[in-house]
């Protein structure tokens, strides 16, 4: 009885899934399903008319040789064949409409909810995964879906018309017809639960292909490089084999439904044919009623058979829907709720870190108990070996991140309490990974400056030293960059980042690594730049070429997720033998560049 309820208890949850789907986004397209309704109405009515047209052939012409009914009856089958066409036709538009209108909504849903989410959900949910939920899933829930449910409601119609024929025709014959419909529906009901499981395993590993292909792809350059390509195709046929068998296996179930309804359908039919050509030939029955009621039931046949197979077929849409339906309903972070926007100049002040703790697991913290005051329209330097922290204290700033303990204030208010949102439209930032879209320069200077003129744009390309590569270009910055910006060198990339961070002119800006592709000359260049701005900025810098950083109003070297030493250039080259050490190791590599 335990297994019964639970059964039970998940077909109820697949089908409530299905249910929310189509009222949240078929139900209020009124328009579309009416006429839906009605097309299917007279689709479903035309052919029990036409079933029912056999009785007259037959008997009145066939048999009683009655002329004067040939022309109208002609004429009849004609208009029913008419009226069905076109309620065929308006039944596909209106389908069709339903769905590309259902996947359209749900993309926009589903996108509009996950573009929101923190980078907690990001850090486990691949991107290829993501991409999945809006090329695959919304896919099958608007083909199977709209499918299933347009093919059950036509179906359902169908089978009612129909079924109303048999009735009138001959009861008992009709009770005979119906006797295998429970062996059909437990075959089924079995197969569907199967291929629910099949489903789902299919989805997961089309997923996880989907990732691995965007992967190789997006490191094309590594795999050349280390001459992995025969390693990769072997985990590429890894993949398919897996996703292969799984198809082959929903091709064992859905192959053995076909020929297990038409060996039942068959036993039922020729019982039919032995019984009810035994009441014609006795004179019980006239050869047309008999005629109308085997071509109804043959007309009923495969409604019915698609009625049953409607289960099975829309497991593939549970799947679906309930992985969408899952990340509609995950709540969304706080910062989406923040506080509203209030005094802007809080962030020309000074930026303030009281004893922060962070980590991005709980029992591995990254930073320790960091108190420090970046004090406003001054230049400031991060220095430490690689995973120290500094870029953490950058994400902690733009509240990517809350601190695990500690709090951070810009002037007196404490960032918690403010919206995030608020909070990045004040700082700059450029990424020590160079981010750019598969657009044009101009576009990926502009973006997050959308209201920017483009005056503004081209001066602060003039400020990144980009321009100058810019205006060689044929196409200037309508030039397209290619996807992840793979059409510009390391260092054209960098530059158009800091032109993007540049145009914001925001009173808060943080540069980590993001002059490491340059040369020495524009890196000197773009630095006396930075130090002349017109507007009053707060300097950030993370950077491990130190001949980068030596002017800037006070260094801090993070080491283990602590502030060990601060202070400026010359006073750490006497006291800090870490920060003299590093120093000489840049000069070695980099060059010496003297204080100007």
């Amino acid at each position: 009885m335990r297994i019964f309820w639970k059964k039970l208890k998940n077909l109820r949850s697949g089908y409530s899934t299905l249910w929310r789907l189509a009222k949240t986004y078929l139900v209020p397209q009124k328009r579309y399903w009416m006429w839906g309704i009605v097309s299917m109405l007279l689709t479903a009515s035309s052919t029990a008319v036409l079933a029912q047209y056999l009785k007259p052939i037959f008997d009145d012409i066939f048999i009683g040789h009655r002329q004067d009914l040939l022309v109208w009856i002609g004429v009849g089958v004609l208009g029913i064949f008419f009226i069905k066409g076109a309620a065929e036709y308006v039944g596909e538009r209106c389908m069709s409409a339903m769905g590309y209108t259902l996947s359209t909504q749900l993309q926009n849903d589903v996108f509009g909810h996950m573009i929101y989410f923190d980078l907690d959900f990001f850090r486990e949910y691949h991107e290829a995964r993501c991409a999945n939920i809006f090329s695959q899933d919304i896919g099958i829930v608007r083909e199977t879906l709209l499918q299933s449910l347009s093919a059950l409601s036509r179906d359902v119609f169908m089978v009612l018309s129909l079924v109303i024929v048999l009735l009138r025709e001959d009861f008992f014959l009709f009770l005979g017809a119906i006797c295998i419909l429970p062996i059909m529906v437990g075959v089924l009901r079995l197969c569907g639960r199967n291929a629910k499981r099949i489903f789902l395993q299919i989805q997961n590993q089309t997923a996880a292909l989907q990732q691995f292909f965007q992967q190789v792809f997006h490191q094309i350059i590594m795999v050349k490089a280390y001459g992995t390509e025969e390693q990769e195709r072997h985990h590429l046929k890894e993949y398919t084999q897996c996703i292969l068998k799984e198809y082959k296996k929903s091709a064992k179930i859905q192959a053995i439904i076909h020929p297990f309804m038409e060996i039942l359908g068959g036993l039922a039919i020729s019982g039919i044919v032995i019984y009810g050509g035994h009441r014609v030939i006795l004179g019980a029955q006239t050869p047309g009623s008999f005629l109308t009621f085997i071509t109804a039931l043959f007309f009923l046949y495969r409604p019915m058979k698609n009625i049953l197979h409607v289960h099975t077929r829309l497991q593939a849409c549970v799947v679906s829907g309930e992985r969408i339906l899952g990340l509609l309903d995950k709540p969304l972070p706080l910062e989406t709720k923040g506080g509203g926007q209030k005094n802007s100049a809080i962030f020309s002040q000074d930026i303030t870190l009281e004893n922060v703790t962070f980590g991005y697991s709980p029992n591995f913290p990254v930073l320790r108990g960091i108190s420090c005051v970046f004090e406003a329209n001054k230049q400031y330097a991060l220095v430490g070996p690689s995973g120290s922290g500094k870029t953490t204290i950058f994400y902690l700033l733009l509240q990517l991140y809350r601190p695990h303990q500690g709090r951070i204030l810009f002037s007196k208010e404490e960032a918690s309490l403010c919206s995030p949102q608020w909070i990045r439209d004040n700082i700059g930032f450029v990424s020590q990974d160079i981010t750019l879209f598969d657009t044009t320069i101009g576009n990926n200077i502009m973006y997050g400056s959308a209201q920017a003129s483009e005056q503004s744009m081209r001066e602060a390309a003039e400020l990144a030293c980009a321009s100058s590569f810019i205006e060689q270009l044929p196409q200037g910055y309508d030039t397209p960059v290619g996807p992840h910006g793979l059409k510009l060198s390391g260092g054209q990339r960098q530059r158009l980042a800091l032109a993007r961070a540049l145009l914001k002119k925001s009173p808060i800006l943080l540069l980590d690594e993001a002059t490491s592709a340059l040369d020495v000359e524009i890196e000197e260049r773009i630095r006396q730049g930075l130090q002349t701005l017109s507007y009053s900025c707060t300097r950030i810098y993370i950077a491990h070429r130190l001949s980068s950083i030596q002017h800037v109003d006070k260094i801090l070297i993070i080491k283990q997720g602590a502030i060990q030493e601060q202070g400026k250039h010359l006073t750490l080259l006497k006291h800090s033998q870490y920060y003299a050490e590093l120093w000489k190791q840049s000069k070695l590599k980099n060059g010496f560049m003297p204080i100007s």
